[in-house]
C-alpha cells in the first residue's frame, strides 16, 4: 500500500496527516475567559471553575476534564481542589 502512495504522491505521500478528530466543545476564546476569569479570582476551587464553564457556556465538563484544562491547556497547578495562580 505505501508502495503505490509513494509511487502516486512522492515521498510526501508518506508522512502522517494529523487532521480531524473530535472538535473542542469550547473555543480558545472561551478558554481565554476562563483564564480571565481565574485571574480576577485569588482563590478559586476546581468546582468554581466547572460551575463557571457549565453557566458560561452550556458545557458539562467532568471534575476530572476541568483538572485537565486547566493543568495542560491553561498551565495552572492545581492542589487537591484549589487552582494555584501562575507566576
Amino acid at each position: 500500500r505505501w508502495a503505490k502512495i509513494c509511487e502516486s504522491e512522492g515521498i510526501d505521500g508518506l508522512k502522517p496527516n494529523y487532521t480531524g478528530g473530535r472538535p473542542e466543545k469550547i473555543s480558545k476564546s472561551d478558554l481565554h475567559k476562563v483564564d480571565l476569569m481565574i485571574k480576577e479570582n485569588d482563590e478559586i476551587t476546581i468546582q468554581e471553575v466547572h460551575d463557571f464553564i457549565l453557566n458560561e457556556f452550556s458545557v458539562d465538563y467532568s471534575m476530572k476534564q476541568v483538572w485537565e484544562i486547566l493543568t495542560q491547556k491553561l498551565n495552572y497547578k492545581c492542589k487537591n481542589t484549589k487552582v494555584i495562580p501562575k507566576t
